[in-house]
């Protein structure tokens, strides 16, 4: 019995010496032996043994050597970032959209095919010739593939098996096989708000308290304390869109059945597809001084800011806003501040309110960081 544990003892510990090796490899890029073996106070030989796995694996790859300050010069020990390939794929109701990832996190290539969701086999052929399509165009081999994160705008089951409600696909308690059974690489599943959190939270060297806003035809969110996501005792935190803004009776109806949701007022539909013009048409309209584009805007700004002060005054964080209608708020973002700042308690933090730099790929850059992430986790 002592043997067995002893056994399970050293297994567990070279793991985590392994772990280690690959983790500062990939935060440094490039290292020698020696300074792995200083930083992490092991042996060389544990080291020379976990490099030997490593690049077995094609994790790693020695490129050449730094330069010599007296004695033989050091190998480079460095990440083999292009050798896999993470894809992330976003399902929303009128469009798919893919990413490819290196082991970075960096863009390889992405596109965006107009469909519409349909429970369907139509539907999911076109998924799956437009993945493979995708993958050939941007050269990517499907045998370093990772695996496939597919972000969907709705409550997830905990055992990432049924998306549970999905009001902009029209579905609910659906089998999230339909979309595995048509793609012959591993998947994950995630709500496409978490994912963009995700995505804006990853590489971050701190471990940092925010909330995640995400505003397109749907509305969504992610919360994260110290790094660590919160998804509530039935997945069904930071679902931000149905706050209610508008209590009265006569309140718009959202796609939920409830009245007054953020969703029913800040849908980026209420400022395109009400007018039957898209969202960048709409605000060239307004740049044009439209007197019914700038009075929709205003009011769009407002149950916006109303939306966003209620998550400050309960979570009193960095709140980040991604999705579509980030690659177009940047020239409001003053007006929509001093709308927000007019409902926060006094002496609130005036500067915890930001756009998403990943824009539009927010999503599915966050679905595909999740088998980097798992990488960096299980190696």
């Amino acid at each position: 019995m002592k043997h067995d544990e002893n056994q399970t003892a050293m297994y567990h510990l070279r793991r985590k010496n392994r772990n280690r090796i690959f983790r500062l490899i990939y935060s440094e890029r490039e290292i020698s032996r020696q300074e792995i073996a200083t930083t992490l106070s092991l042996s060389l030989p544990t080291v020379n043994q976990n490099l030997k796995e490593l690049h077995a694996e094609g994790l790693i790859e020695f490129a050449g050597t730094f330069s010599s300050t007296g004695g033989r010069r050091p190998t480079i020990i460095a990440l083999a970032y292009r050798a896999f390939a993470a894809i992330g794929i976003e399902i929303s109701a009128s469009a798919i959209r893919f990413i490819a990832l290196n082991l970075l996190g960096q863009r390889i290539g992405s596109s965006r095919v107009i469909r519409r969701f349909t429970d369907t086999d139509s539907y999911f052929e076109t998924l799956s010739s437009s993945l493979e399509t995708f993958l050939t165009q941007n050269n990517v081999d499907r045998s370093r593939i990772l695996g496939v994160g597919i972000s969907l705008p709705g409550i997830i089951s905990p055992d990432s098996k049924t998306l549970e409600m999905a009001p902009s696909l029209g579905v609910s308690h659906y089998p999230l096989s339909r979309f595995s059974d048509v793609i012959p690489y591993p998947c994950l599943f995630d709500n496409d708000a978490s994912a963009g959190g995700f995505a804006e939270l990853f590489g971050l060297n701190d471990k940092k308290t925010m909330a995640y806003l995400s505003v397109g035809k749907g509305i969504g969110g992610a919360c994260f304390f110290n790094g660590e996501p919160y998804e509530g005792m039935t997945r069904r935190a930071a679902e931000f869109g149905h706050l209610c803004i508008h209590p009265q009776n006569d309140a718009l109806v959202c796609a939920c059945s409830k009245k007054g949701c953020l969703e029913a007022y800040c849908s980026t539909d209420r400022i395109s597809s009400d007018f039957s013009i898209t969202v960048e048409e709409f605000l060239a309209r307004v740049e044009n001084g439209d007197t019914a584009c700038c009075e929709r805007l205003d009011t769009y700004l407002s149950d916006l800011a109303i939306g966003i002060s209620s998550i400050y005054t309960v979570l009193d964080c960095d709140i980040i806003i991604g999705g579509q209608i980030a690659s177009v708020l940047a020239p409001y973002m003053d007006q929509l501040t001093e709308k927000v700042n007019a409902h926060i308690l006094p002496g609130s933090n005036h500067h915890f309110l930001s756009l998403s730099k990943l824009h539009s790929l927010t999503n599915c850059t966050g679905a595909a960081l999740r088998w980097i992430q798992r990488i960096l986790e299980d190696t």
